[in-house]
């Protein structure tokens, strides 16, 4: 709905969804992430001492970036 411009704020997009913003908004953020840690935490496969939240705190759009805060290297 934010892609497509049919919501403009994660206000709105909690209401249409109903869900909260911060909810809305950590799914929104997951968009971002780099697909294969995306699979990794899907299946759990991501580091123990790392989290989501933690990747969150300091979120870089570059994937290699990403993926280097997450503890992986690119391959």
């Amino acid at each position: 709905m934010l892609a497509s411009g049919e919501v403009t704020s994660l206000n709105t997009l909690a209401g249409k969804v109903g869900a909260n913003k911060r909810y809305v908004s950590r799914v929104v953020r997951c968009g971002l992430l780099a697909p294969d840690l995306v699979e990794m935490i899907l299946e759990g496969r991501q580091p123990p001492d790392r989290s989501v939240e933690k990747l969150f705190d300091h979120l870089p759009m570059d994937w290699v970036e990403q993926r280097r805060l997450f503890g992986i290297l690119d391959t």
